[in-house]
C-alpha cells in the first residue's frame, strides 16, 4: 500500500465516502480547481490527520502514518444485549412440614384466626400446607380435640375457621370423618374431663353437616358402633339428641332442618 496506511476494502470506501463530503477533495488529498475556486475550497488537515470542511466537524483521512482513532463521539458497533434469563418458576408450596411443626401450625392458625378472624390470611396459610401430606386430617384434628376443652370464645372461632376452610374447598369430608368420628367413638372419656362434651359435639356436627362435610347418615352410623363396642351405652343416642337439639337452635338449620 501507499504511504504504509491500511488499504483493506472496508477502510477505503469508508475513507472515499468521507472525503467525498469534503468538497471535492481526492482520497489522496489531492489539489482541488486551481481554475477559478478559491484557495479555501481546499481541503485542510490538521496536525492529528483530519480534514477539516468549513465549520463542521473533522472527519478522519488517510495518512503516511496510518489511520487514526475516531475521536469520541463518533459511531462504535454496538455491543450485543444479552437477553434476560428465564424467569423460575415458583414452588407449588412451602416444604413439607414435620407432625410436630404442623401441629404447632394448626395451633397458631387458631390462635391468628382468633385474634383478626383474617378469612384472607387464614387460606393463605392453608396453601402453604398444600406440600405437606395430611395437613387437612392434621387442622381439623388437632382443632376439634382442643374443642372438646376449651373457652367458648376459642371453641366459636375453631368452628368457624374449620367451616370457612371446608366452604372454600381447602378442607374435605375425609379431613373431617376419621377426626370427629374419633370424637363420636371416645365421647365418654371426653366426659370425664368435660361435663358438656356431649353439648360440643354435637354443635360441631350440626355445623359440620350444615356445610356439607357431613351428613346425619354418616353420623348415624358412627353412633351404631357404639352399640357393637358396648351393648348398654347410651352414648349413641345421645349424640344423636345433643346435635337434634344444636340444629333446632341453629339459625341456618332450625327446626325444620333438624327434621
Amino acid at each position: 500500500g501507499r504511504g504504509g496506511g491500511d488499504y483493506r476494502g472496508g477502510d477505503r470506501r469508508d475513507s472515499r465516502r468521507e472525503s467525498r463530503g469534503g468538497g471535492g477533495s481526492s482520497f489522496y488529498g489531492g489539489r482541488g480547481d486551481s481554475g477559478g475556486r478559491r484557495q479555501s475550497s481546499k481541503p485542510q488537515t490538521d496536525e492529528q490527520g483530519f480534514t477539516v470542511i468549513g465549520r463542521g466537524q473533522p472527519i478522519p483521512t488517510k495518512s503516511g502514518g496510518g489511520s487514526k482513532t475516531p475521536p469520541s463521539g463518533q459511531q462504535h458497533s454496538p455491543v450485543p444485549s444479552r437477553s434476560p434469563p428465564p424467569p423460575k418458576s415458583k414452588p407449588s408450596g412451602a416444604a413439607p412440614l414435620s407432625k410436630e411443626k404442623l401441629e404447632q401450625k394448626a395451633k397458631n392458625m387458631r390462635t391468628e384466626f382468633m385474634a383478626d378472624s383474617n378469612e384472607d390470611e387464614l387460606l393463605l396459610t392453608m396453601d402453604e400446607l398444600s406440600s405437606t401430606p395430611n395437613a387437612g386430617l392434621t387442622i381439623v384434628q388437632t382443632n376439634t380435640d382442643s374443642a372438646m376443652d376449651c373457652k367458648d370464645a376459642e371453641r366459636d372461632a375453631i368452628v368457624e375457621m374449620l367451616s370457612i376452610l371446608a366452604e372454600k374447598g381447602k378442607l374435605s369430608r375425609s379431613d373431617f370423618e376419621t377426626p370427629v368420628g374419633e370424637l363420636i367413638e371416645f365421647i365418654d372419656s371426653f366426659v370425664v374431663d368435660s361435663p358438656r362434651a356431649f353439648k360440643y359435639l354435637g354443635d360441631m356436627l350440626t355445623e359440620f353437616i350444615r356445610v356439607k362435610v357431613l351428613d346425619v347418615p354418616w353420623m348415624c352410623r358412627q353412633c351404631a358402633k357404639l352399640k357393637d363396642l358396648d351393648p348398654d351405652t347410651k352414648s349413641g343416642e345421645r349424640v344423636i339428641v345433643e346435635t337434634i337439639e344444636s340444629m333446632k337452635e341453629s339459625d341456618d338449620v332450625g327446626i325444620d332442618g333438624a327434621k
